[in-house]
């Protein structure tokens, strides 16, 4: 099915067939190291209304631009590859709401991520972040931000305005402050900073009204 870590024609043309009956293409579990330009141009011609496309679980650094041609995509499965950035062409696509890039290796999220706007959900999780850009606030639309597992240190003090967050996983990092802000995140729900180096939670969490579920073990508290 890959040759050196490139799909094969064929299976290209069996994944598309698949595709274009399930509005979802799943090119996961494959070890491929590349997906090449014509590939890409390949797939918008034969399935331009995938909601969904799988890539989870390959070895990929990197995606074309002509995948941000999918206009209707509004869920990608890139977990476990090797990236170390957010690809270029997430930005091209106006309906994605649900981005998953767990387990890659990622050191920071830059300030493109707020070009995201549509994102609902968000998971970040098993990455090497040593930064957050503040422009992550812009992405208002969030509700769901897992950045479990990294090596986080602090949070910009602009995640406060983000309203409509419900779950917020800061787990398994190295932070040892929350900004006093957390308390603009009216609508949180669950927050789990389990884990991490905290010695104290900041006074303004008193205002989280919808707050039901917090998990602060295996702190310095």
């Amino acid at each position: 099915m890959t040759t050196s870590g490139v799909l094969d024609d064929e299976a290209l043309q069996l994944a598309l067939k698949d595709a274009s009956v399930k509005g979802k293409l799943s090119l996961a579990y494959l070890d491929l190291t590349e997906i090449t330009s014509e590939q890409a141009t390949r797939v918008r011609a034969g399935a331009p209304n995938i909601t969904e496309l799988d890539l989870r679980s390959n070895n990929l650094t990197d995606l074309p631009d002509e995948l941000g041609d999918l206009k209707a995509l509004r869920v990608i499965k890139l977990d476990y590859n090797k990236l170390e950035h957010l690809p270029a062409m997430l930005t091209k696509l106006p309906r994605l709401t649900n981005l998953q890039m767990g387990g890659n290796l990622l050191s920071t999220v830059d300030a493109s991520v707020a070009e995201l706007r549509a994102l609902t959900d968000l998971d970040l999780s098993g990455n090497r972040l040593i930064t957050v850009d503040p422009a992550i606030a812009r992405c208002e639309k969030l509700v769901y931000l897992n950045l479990e597992n990294n090596m986080l240190t602090a949070l910009p003090p602009e995640i406060g305005s983000m309203e409509n967050l419900c779950v917020l996983d800061l787990s398994n990092c190295q932070l040892a402050t929350l900004p006093d802000t957390v308390s603009g995140l009216v609508s949180l729900t669950r927050l789990e900073v389990n884990n991490n180096m905290l010695k104290t939670l900041p006074p303004s969490m008193g205002r989280l009204e919808n707050l039901k579920d917090l998990d602060c073990r295996y702190n310095l508290l």
